[in-house]
């Protein structure tokens, strides 16, 4: 700011260029327009996984970190500092053979017992879990000579008398 003193001549006190927000840089433009220029703060941490601010009473930056979680219990959130948000999806795999697996986004992952009943009165019907399904051929033998042993699929064992 110019001014004349009588006594002193011309003074030229400098400008003060204060908004009084700590989150900007506060300087004197030189040029001939002049004036103040306040330049909000870089709190930019150049890290996707972060959402950048700056605290006005502190005028610190903060880079608070972003939260990926997309509610899916399917899948494994995290964030990349470059990609951003990953939700990745689980593998729900329990390596049973007898059951089947799959997953729900709000509860995770589901194992359900799977049936291995064919419908089939002449077959024992079990599940190994490595292998699965088994349909182990019944015996219907009853250890009777004098009869015909055999199974049908509804009803299960038949003896006949021979005759």
């Amino acid at each position: 700011t110019d001014s004349c003193d009588p006594v002193a001549g011309c003074l030229h006190a400098p400008v003060q260029c204060n908004d009084g927000d700590l989150c900007t840089i506060d300087t004197c433009n030189s040029s001939p327009e002049g004036g103040c220029v306040f330049t909000p703060k870089n709190c930019n941490d150049s890290n996707v996984c972060t959402l950048d601010s700056c605290s006005s009473s502190s005028g610190q930056c903060i880079n608070k970190p972003i939260s990926c979680d997309d509610s899916n219990a399917c899948t494994t959130d995290s964030c990349d500092v470059v990609a951003g948000c990953q939700n990745i999806a689980i593998s729900c795999n329990d390596s049973n053979a007898c059951t089947a697996d799959s997953c729900i986004p709000s509860t995770g992952c589901s194992y359900t017992s799977i049936s291995c009943d064919d419908g089939n009165a002449c077959t024992n019907d079990f599940c190994s879990t490595t292998s699965g399904c088994y349909y182990a051929p019944v015996s219907c033998d009853d250890g009777n000579i004098c009869t015909y042993d055999t199974c049908d699929a509804i009803s299960g064992c038949k003896y006949q008398a021979k005759v």
